[in-house]
């Protein structure tokens, strides 16, 4: 599994605080048991607020049944599944539907193209404030563990290009991989992070004054584990 952490502020300004592999098979309960640790984690600012992750969304286009067994037992941390719909004009997220065995699980589709315009206009930004991108330059979190900022990132994060098709006398754009064997899971991360913000929905404009009871976590606040300083 591939993760990314991203904190955002008023006008969607965002900034990558964490980027992480967990190895294994996604089909063995372990990996998932891990995420589900990664998840729990607390960031904290540089003013001394303490920020739990708010939102998660895990896609469901692979070991489908598991992401759904995951999912089901965590919604109440706002951990929901996903399911990536290609193609224009589709919204960054539509109503959920339920889906698996039992149709006891929400799943969110997610408009991948439009998100990814989004983010393509987000990176062109290049003046600090709304819609603008940070990315950290500390190679490692206080903890020790490696924040995953490196080429390989960047060169997965920019894996695709926005090209122009025509159907139907009809022009439109989509996207398509730079190369045949290009990594683009860390496009998919932001992808996947940016539907979160989108489900999640909060008042960004109160981020600025946030403390950690008015912040979006919602369960297990005492006891987790803080393992960044000076994220702003």
């Amino acid at each position: 599994l591939e993760v990314e952490v991203v904190g955002w502020g008023e006008g969607k300004e965002s900034w990558g605080i964490e980027y992480a592999l967990i190895p294994g098979d996604p089909l063995r309960s372990q990996v998932w048991s891990e995420l589900d640790d990664f998840l729990q984690a607390s960031y904290l600012r540089s003013d001394g607020v303490v920020m739990p992750i708010s939102c998660a969304c895990v896609d469901s286009g692979y070991a489908t049944s598991a992401v759904y067994a995951f999912c089901k037992k965590r919604l109440a941390r706002y951990i929901f599944a996903i399911k990536g719909q290609g193609g224009p004009g589709l919204p960054v997220v539509a109503a959920f539907k339920r889906q698996g065995k039992n149709r006891d699980t929400p799943v969110f589709p997610v408009g991948v193209d439009s998100v990814k315009d989004l983010i393509l206009t987000r990176l062109l930004t290049d003046s600090e404030g709304p819609e603008y991108c940070h990315f950290p330059r500390e190679e490692r979190l206080e903890s020790g563990r490696i924040r995953g900022y490196n080429e390989d990132y960047f060169r997965g994060l920019t894996a695709e290009r926005r090209v122009e098709r025509k159907s139907m006398g009809r022009v439109y754009h989509t996207w398509m991989k730079r190369g045949a064997h290009s990594r683009n899971e860390p496009l998919d991360t932001r992808v996947y992070a940016t539907a979160a913000l989108e489900i999640r929905n909060p008042d960004l404009s109160k981020s600025s004054r946030v403390d950690d009871s008015t912040s979006t976590a919602t369960t297990r606040r005492a006891g987790r584990r803080v393992i960044s300083r000076g994220v702003s």
